[in-house]
């Protein structure tokens, strides 16, 4: 079964595309989450995680379950 559309992965916004980096990019970028850290600016991985599964992998089984039946 062929799907009518284009499938592509998305690209990485080059502000955090560390293959675009110099080394001292990336080493201010570590240190700036380090602060966010230290500064409390953190999230709970597993409630992260569980709006991922809700946003992202419920949207995809969406659209493979809508192309199955179409």
């Amino acid at each position: 079964m062929e799907i009518p559309f284009v499938v592509t992965l998305p690209r990485a916004p080059v502000s955090v595309n560390a293959d675009l980096m110099t080394k001292d990019e990336i080493h201010a970028k570590l240190k700036e989450g380090y602060n966010d850290i230290e500064k409390g600016k953190v999230q709970d991985a597993s409630a992260a995680c569980q709006r991922f599964r809700k946003n992202v992998l419920y949207s995809a089984s969406n659209i493979a379950k809508r192309l199955r039946d179409s």
